[in-house]
């Protein structure tokens, strides 16, 4: 196999509900609000992902803003309850090719981690074809969140009929079910998710999706927050610069497009 297309799905919570715990953690920093800029940086990274031919947006309510990607598309998760359910439905709509299953928090997430999840795919995908014992099978693979014991996406072979198994211990679940840990630096965009206040401390400082203010509108069209204090200035350059997040010395690479850019507003207010 020397290419893959991936059908990314994306679960996305009604911001109304999701990532409440954070409520209070910042005084200017709504938890509807951080959510529906995570939702935006992460989709606006996949619709700039070469290797993405397709994104499918599953939720639990009408999210209120629509993508304006060609590649997007938004699906109800109906009767399936919670994150697994919402994968499951997404899953029942796709037909051919592998899967990539990836959250929405993702604030750090650029098109080089997308990159290197991808080589790793492709340097130990064996083709069921060929196969030649149950050792040689494709694999589906699993990205551990920083702490290790969360899991932030899926790498589903084509045909795959392995369960998502998200939640809290969710590395050890997915390793018991035969998924194979995919080895990223915890630095790595793909595995620093946003769960705690001094997580959303650190992005409000350094992230692409956070850093500076640099919010999508609302559905009212009104500008989600003002700038973050003190936050640094984001440069339109792909360049990366080092420093430090979280006390780890990870990587302060700012979103790879100019922000005014139709990639980078690849999510907008529904009309």
């Amino acid at each position: 196999m020397n290419t893959a297309l991936w059908t990314v799905i994306v679960p996305v919570r009604s911001f109304t509900t999701a990532k409440s715990r954070l409520n209070g953690a910042h005084p200017h920093v709504p938890s509807a609000t951080v959510a529906r800029a995570l939702a935006h940086h992460t989709l606006s990274v996949l619709d700039q992902w070469e290797h993405c031919t397709s994104i499918i947006i599953v939720s639990d309510a009408p999210l209120g803003w629509h993508s304006t990607s060609p590649k997007a598309r938004h699906i109800l998760q109906g009767e399936h309850p919670g994150l697994n359910g919402a994968v499951t439905a997404a899953r029942a709509t796709v037909t051919t090719g592998p899967v990539l299953v990836i959250h929405a928090d993702l604030p750090w997430l650029s098109v080089d981690d997308l990159n290197h999840a991808h080589h790793h795919y492709l340097t130990n995908y064996t083709s069921g074809a060929s196969a030649t014992s149950e050792s040689q099978r494709p694999c589906d693979w699993f990205i551990p969140d920083a702490q290790g014991t969360g899991t932030t996406a899926l790498l589903l072979a084509p045909g795959s009929t392995r369960q998502p198994l998200f939640g809290v211990g969710s590395a050890e679940r997915h390793h018991t079910a035969g998924y194979q840990r995919l080895t990223l630096p915890p630095s790595s965009g793909l595995r620093r998710d946003l769960d705690t206040p001094t997580d959303l401390d650190a992005a409000l400082r350094d992230s692409y999706a956070l850093a500076a203010g640099r919010f999508p509108p609302g559905p009212s069209g009104a500008s989600g927050l003002p700038d973050a204090p003190d936050a640094p200035a984001v440069p339109e350059s792909p360049e990366s610069t080092e420093s430090p997040a979280n006390g780890a010395g990870a990587p302060n690479r700012k979103l790879v497009t100019n922000p005014t850019s139709n990639a980078a507003a690849a999510v907008s207010p529904a009309n």
